[in-house]
């Protein structure tokens, strides 16, 4: 399987215990590493891949904040499974497809959920109406573009434009997919 067949590329700079950084370190040895050492060795694989899984949890859900809470119950989830992880340098992948299925759940659910963000707290600071308003409205029409566009173009638009993802890095997250 080629490098690029991950959901990020496998070496970033992440300095951790031993003087060693994640750029040395491949998926392989980050999830050995988080087996044998507890949720605080989970911590590199976080940072490696929050960007990525929020990046595919923002292109489905189409909403911040759900995106959010998304990609940390995914990578909750993905903790308490690591050891049903048969092939760690498909670590991008796999947690990819808890993303995607975590999506799936969210939005057959979603009907049932509250929407606590049209409710202000008191005394909160807000911006006033106008520009509120045109944020919203801006906001809005975006998504509603994004929304248009295809799975893969939303997914793509989203981890370029949003998570700030260089083209190689979205064209490696985007072979994971063809891969799986």
């Amino acid at each position: 399987m080629p490098d690029g067949a991950n959901l990020l590329p496998t070496k970033i700079d992440i300095p951790h215990e031993g003087g060693t950084t994640a750029r040395e370190t491949d998926n392989t040895t980050l999830v050995t590493q988080a087996l044998d050492g507890g949720p605080e060795f989970f911590g590199p694989i976080v940072v490696r891949f929050k960007d990525a899984v929020f990046g595919v949890a923002l292109a489905r859900l189409r909403n911040f904040h759900d995106a959010e809470d998304l990609t940390q119950t995914t990578f909750v989830e993905a903790f308490d499974r690591l050891q049903d992880l048969k092939d760690p340098e498909r670590l991008g992948a796999w947690l990819r497809t808890i993303t995607i299925h975590r999506c799936i759940n969210f939005r057959k659910r979603r009907d049932r959920i509250v929407d606590f963000e049209a409710i202000e707290e008191p005394g909160a600071e807000s911006p006033p109406p106008d520009v509120d308003f045109e944020r919203k409205r801006l906001q809005k029409r975006v998504m509603e573009a994004i929304g248009r566009l295809s799975r893969v173009q939303s997914e793509t638009v989203m981890l370029h434009y949003i998570s700030e993802y260089t083209v190689a890095e979205v064209a490696a997250i985007r072979s994971a997919r063809r891969n799986d």
